[in-house]
């Protein structure tokens, strides 16, 4: 469990951060649903492939749209799709004027996944340095992995390894939210604590500098025909999360709140592996989690397409 999800458990009230109302979650997902269709126009124009992923393809699955709790969306590309897109982003003026695509490595950008973001500010969340974000959708990049076992095997230890010093990075980077909220709870701010120190053995390189390091080794594999792809970033990381190629390469459209929006044709192989059998049922109330940040600008969000 991430330290974010481990601070959510202590409370919001406890800690004294503001909980997302209905109306709230409404506007950001409007906004979200937007977003999504400029991407899918993008995408068009330029032939690039992608799909919905995560809490997002269960959604467009279970519930024709959003979970109607989910405040967020992930897609997936493969890295070959992603370099297109990127450069797609570059030319079109439309896309540039609204969003920003922030990229591991970028100076000031603290996380592991790409993200494409509003250029207006919308709310601090917990795992932040303070700053104002963005509303983000994810970007989860399937990268080339080696058909051969012992080279892959190489390539993922070595992958989880600066996973594990980037996060180290970005938790030093956040350490003033982190520590004031975590001190509530003994056993989350020891966990906290130790990302800390941990940090102390790699502080030789900025939270970017990691970043941009990992990111480079996640995507070193050249060969765009291997059996298997991996998502190195995604919850369960490399091992939990090698593909095969062909299973992820087909797509179809699908209804989403009033749009069509793709994702894979074979969807269950993908949710099966990362959420078993069981993914179409809906949690139970008490489990569904709440979006909870430091600050969130409603005024801004009560303006969002007026």
């Amino acid at each position: 469990m991430g330290l974010v999800a481990r601070l959510k458990k202590v409370g919001a009230k406890r800690l004294d951060l503001h909980v997302m109302t209905s109306a709230e979650l409404n506007r950001i997902q409007e906004y979200l649903l937007q977003m999504l269709k400029d991407i899918c126009l993008l995408c068009k124009e330029n032939n690039i492939d992608w799909s919905l992923c995560g809490g997002s393809l269960i959604g467009a699955v279970r519930h024709k749209g959003f979970i109607p709790w989910d405040d967020d969306v992930d897609i997936l590309m493969t890295r070959s799709n992603f370099i297109k897109f990127q450069e797609a982003i570059s030319y079109s003026e439309t896309i540039s004027k609204k969003y920003d695509l922030k990229v591991p490595g970028n100076l000031g950008y603290i996380h592991s996944i790409a993200r494409l973001c509003t250029k207006e500010k919308v709310y601090v969340p917990i795992l932040s340095t303070g700053i104002p974000e963005g509303i983000p959708i994810d970007i989860f990049i399937l990268e080339n992995t080696y058909d051969n076992v012992i080279l892959r095997l190489l390539h993922g230890i070595q992958c989880k390894m600066l996973m594990c010093i980037g996060a180290s990075a970005r938790a030093y980077a956040c350490k003033e939210l982190l520590l004031k909220y975590g001190e509530n709870d003994k056993k989350l701010l020891i966990e906290i604590k130790f990302w800390l120190f941990l940090y102390k053995f790699f502080s030789f390189h900025t939270v970017e500098e990691w970043w941009r390091i990992a990111d480079e080794c996640f995507s070193k594999v050249d060969n765009e025909s291997s059996k298997f792809v991996v998502s190195p970033r995604g919850s369960r990381q490399y091992f939990g999360e090698i593909y095969e190629r062909e299973k992820i390469s087909e797509f179809i459209n699908i209804e989403f709140e009033d749009t069509k929006l793709p994702i894979l044709r074979d969807a269950d192989y993908l949710l099966t592996k990362l959420y078993g059998r069981d993914y179409l049922i809906p949690p139970a109330l008490d489990k569904i989690e709440q979006h909870v940040f430091v600050e969130l600008n409603f005024n801004f969000l009560n303006n969002i397409h007026k």
